[in-house]
């Protein structure tokens, strides 16, 4: 792969490390008040995007490896992730109004209720995080190709990992309050978008 395209997909690599912690800031700052606690919209949100990051690679590996071209794929998650964050608000929307219907007609009890909105939260967020997960196998195979020496996986890992430390910073002291949520997310979508264009 040539020097130029490598650090391209570096850069994106990096671009969507950050993405990624934006949505996870934003996700858990919105089930705060789907949840009414802001302990278990963490919760949720940590256990779905980890679960989902495990699934999308071990789901996505086997079809990157597959793959004539590794990097068009991860171009292609990198916009399905993009895509879904600009349906997420109104997703998660709609979770809210399911929630209130089911709780409406079943009164569950604490303990239900909160397995019945985890169930609803799981349902909107799953797939971004699974797409995510099938990113890191998608470059890795892009740059190493059948090799996949150990270098270019922790390069790799690590610009993801810096990028989510900004993503981090941004969602967390910048964007809620410059743009509001909505925009963040949208924002967030529309880099992931061009990080795959």
């Amino acid at each position: 792969m040539p020097a130029r395209v490598r650090l391209l997909l570096a850069a994106c690599f990096l671009s969507s490390g950050g993405t990624a912690v934006v949505y996870e800031v934003l996700w858990s700052r919105h089930l705060a008040l789907f949840f009414g606690s802001t302990t278990e919209a963490v919760g949720v949100v940590l256990a779905v995007f980890m679960l989902g990051l495990g699934a999308g690679g071990h789901l996505l590996g086997p079809r990157v490896d597959g793959s004539a071209s590794p990097v068009r794929l991860y171009g292609l998650l990198e916009i399905a992730i993009g895509l879904w964050a600009f349906a997420t608000p109104l997703l998660l929307r709609g979770a809210a109004g399911a929630w209130v219907a089911a709780a409406s007609r079943l009164e569950p009890g604490p303990a239900v209720a909160t397995l019945l909105r985890a169930l609803l939260a799981a349902v909107v967020l799953l797939p971004p995080a699974m797409a995510m997960g099938g990113t890191l196998p998608a470059v890795v195979r892009g740059v190493a190709g059948n090799d996949r020496a150990a270098g270019d996986v922790a390069l790799f890992y690590g610009l993801n990992v810096v990028g989510a430390v900004g993503g981090a910073l941004l969602a967390g002291f910048v964007l809620p309050e410059v743009l509001g949520e909505q925009d963040a997310m949208l924002l967030a979508g529309l880099v992931n978008v061009l990080v795959g264009a």
